[in-house]
Parts: structure tokens; sequence; C-alpha cells
């Protein structure tokens, strides 16, 4: 009998201690927050592509396709004007592009706009 409370008493004490403050927003396991502070500031073609990324904190990372960032973001593909990663698949969104500064965004460039 006195194991069975103390199984029960373990079994609640876990429980608690193990549930998320609901008044506290959840954590960013992806960090998703510093995708829009990351930018793509070149692409160098010699045999194979590599990107120039510069990360939040301005630190500057060369990569190629396959290669994983801090956060666990991989790069998925590199192009002229753009580069994609994958964030993972629990994230949302799951990937991710960043254009080369001073390309054309056809989507939101293309619009004529009034001064």
């Amino acid at each position: 009998m006195m194991v069975k409370r103390l199984l029960f008493t373990f079994g609640i004490v876990t429980v608690l201690c193990g549930m998320r403050d609901p008044f506290q927003p959840a954590p960013d396991r992806c960090q998703l927050a510093q995708l829009r502070a990351w930018q793509l500031h070149g692409v160098i073609e010699s045999g194979q592509r590599l990107a120039i990324i510069r990360d939040a904190a301005g630190r500057w990372h060369r990569v190629s396709v396959g290669d994983t960032l801090s956060p666990g973001w991989r790069v998925t593909a590199i192009n002229v004007d753009e580069t994609e990663i994958a964030t993972g698949k629990a994230c949302a969104p799951s990937t991710w592009r960043w254009k080369r500064k001073g390309t054309q965004d056809e989507e939101m460039d293309s619009k004529r706009r009034a001064l």
C-alpha cells in the first residue's frame, strides 16, 4: 500500500512539474523570429554555388546546399538571386527564402503605386 502511494505521489509531482505556464508565450524552438533579420548578400559560383549570408548578430556565413546553419536550418537551394532553407517539418513556414538585395520581387514590385 505504501509503495502505491509513493508511486502515485511521484507520478503527480512529475506531471505537475512538467507542465508549461499557460500565461507565458510558447518557446520558439524554430527561432523563426530571426529569419527576417538574416540577409542574403551575394552568391559565388565556382564549381558549386556558395551563398554569402549575414545573420542577426552581423556575422557572415558562407554556405552551400546541404549546410546547416546554427539554429538548425538546412540550406536546400541556392540560386543567383535567392537562397532557400528548410526550417523543419514542425515549423511554420517549413521553408524560407532570402532574396538578394536589389532583386525584384515580382508580386510586390510589379504593382503600380500612386505617389
